[in-house]
């Protein structure tokens, strides 16, 4: 115990209304607890983001999806939608972007 950097202990009381809040944010958070309640004193940003994982899955599945699709046409299978898919992809490359942005905001 002596070489724990969080050594200190508080105990605090709540009503059963503020308690339950609590548990309910530390929940929506997934935080433990004690990393809930270090991020409030600390005043860090707690962000959550409901299905930002899977979304980020599927905007790479996406992107597969264009690389096979820019393949081809650099093969000659497609021909005449060169400009279409530039647009496409440049749009994804934004998306893809912002995605990864607001997924480092949320640990």
């Amino acid at each position: 115990m002596a070489n724990r950097k969080r050594k200190n202990q508080i105990v605090i009381r709540l009503s059963d209304e503020e308690y339950q809040k609590y548990i309910e944010q530390v929940e929506k958070s997934k935080l433990t607890q004690n990393d809930f309640f270090v991020r409030c004193v600390t005043k860090k940003k707690i962000i959550v983001v409901d299905g930002l994982k899977e979304t980020l899955i599927e905007l790479k599945r996406i992107g597969v999806n264009i690389n096979q699709i820019s393949k081809n046409l650099n093969g000659g299978i497609f021909q005449g939608a060169d400009k279409e898919l530039k647009a496409i992809k440049e749009e994804f490359a934004k998306v893809n972007d912002t995605m990864l942005e607001l997924l480092k905001g949320v640990k």
